[in-house]
């Protein structure tokens, strides 16, 4: 509105302006003037409601066309939900303990999880049960948990160490929603953390016991130390540790000291840059320390 008292202001100061000196001028020279000047202030002002009107009208229908198309896109979902996807989220995630008991799997199911968060998505765009609401937060957490540690096991666990990619690893998890307490995957998570924070410590420790295995030749009674070795509970969560006990086992030629992180330097209690806490993941037991003597 006042863009248009200024319009007209000006207008009103640039009629007047043009006119000649008023003071030569009779008295009904400049009534007419004024009058002049007032009849076009007002034809100026009638213009300007009515392309204000137009314009509001304009607005008007603009939104209410995009209020309608919203409309009809929530009818579409809300139908769509009803029909086909709210029984296949139901049987999924209300029905069964779908988020408390089902674990990492070994094979890539990252396909079906992005599906499945087309699915929630899907419901929370048309869902106003709280409860309901609830269960899809946590189905998304869920998947996003899911995905980063199968991709660390697969990605970093799965490969020689490497300190950043673990230290990296680590952050992510930290960074990540948090779980049902005590749900498998939650365990997991808290597994597969640990196992990080001790890679390092772990690496340098097969890498003493297989230098020391390796003096025995490929005996029988060897290649069952290292059946012993795949089984302990210090290396089994560690695929590439896993491959690299196995190489040796079947031919002890294969196997070099580049296949483990160099550890001649290496003190655990005090340089490891992941640093342990508590009780660890894979713990040597005395029955799998080659220092205890028993094997």
């Amino acid at each position: 509105m006042r863009k248009y008292c200024l319009i007209l202001t000006i207008v009103y100061s640039f009629t007047f302006a043009q006119t000649k000196d008023y003071s030569k001028l009779s008295k009904d020279e400049l009534i007419n003037i004024i009058n002049s000047n007032e009849k076009e202030i007002k034809s100026l002002r009638e213009k300007l409601v009515i392309e204000k009107s137009a314009k509001d009208k304009l607005e008007s229908k603009q939104s209410f066309s995009i209020n309608s198309e919203i409309a009809e896109l929530k009818k579409s979902i809300k139908e769509t939900n009803s029909v086909f996807l709210r029984e296949m989220f139901d049987n999924k995630y209300v029905n069964k303990s779908y988020l408390m008991e089902t674990d990492l799997g070994i094979d890539d199911i990252s396909t079906r999880i992005e599906n499945s968060k087309i699915l929630i998505t899907s419901i929370l765009l048309d869902e106003t049960n709280k409860d309901v609401f609830e269960v899809c937060k946590k189905a998304l957490i869920f998947n996003q948990n899911y995905l980063k540690l199968f991709e660390i096991r697969n990605n970093v666990l799965n490969q020689k160490y490497d300190v950043q990619k673990v230290t990296t690893s680590i952050k992510e998890i930290e960074d990540l929603p948090i779980l049902d307490e005590n749900s498998k995957l939650d365990v997991t998570k808290n597994k597969i953390r640990n196992l990080l924070k001790n890679y390092l410590e772990n690496t340098c420790f097969l890498k003493k016991t297989l230098s020391d295995y390796k003096r025995g030749g490929e005996t029988s009674i060897m290649k069952q130390k290292y059946s012993e070795l795949e089984k302990s509970d210090r290396y089994k969560d560690y695929p590439y540790l896993i491959k690299i006990i196995k190489k040796i086992k079947n031919n002890i030629n294969d196997y070099t000291n580049d296949d483990l992180q160099p550890c001649e330097e290496v003190k655990t209690t005090t340089t490891d840059p992941v640093k342990s806490e508590g009780v660890k993941e894979g713990t040597p037991t005395k029955e799998n320390d080659p220092k205890s003597g028993k094997q």
